[in-house]
């Protein structure tokens, strides 16, 4: 960044991610010098020099997202929760609810006239 080399150290018992470039004062870890060939960094930490292998980093694709049609007998998604909701929000919770409701009852309906059918 800057045309400077950055370096990001984690503490796992911190939960803490930090930057660093090279000699940059005040730094719990002092970066001493950098090895591009060999992917290295000398770093001054606790009052001891370690030199540290640098981690590969690893990217990849994400995966495309692929739209579905939901099935016909699929249930509708309920809205999503609404904090303090206005009477317009209630008002569309209820319409999913009934929505809801009159599939059910339709599915009900259509299985019973099916197995009335099979039974004539």
């Amino acid at each position: 960044m800057e045309g400077r080399e950055q370096f990001n150290f984690f503490e796992p018992a911190k939960r803490l991610s930090t930057w660093v470039r090279i000699n940059e004062p005040g730094a719990a870890v002092i970066v001493k010098s950098y090895d591009a060939r060999a992917d290295t960094v000398v770093v001054e930490f606790g009052g001891q020099s370690l030199t540290l292998a640098l981690q590969k980093v690893k990217i990849s694709a994400a995966p495309v997202p692929v739209a579905v049609a939901p099935a016909p007998n699929a249930p509708i998604a309920p809205p999503p929760v609404v904090l303090n909701p206005t009477p317009a929000d209630e008002a569309k919770r209820l319409d999913a609810i009934a929505a809801e409701v009159r599939r059910r009852r339709l599915l009900r309906q259509q299985a019973g006239t099916e197995q009335g059918a099979k039974q004539n």
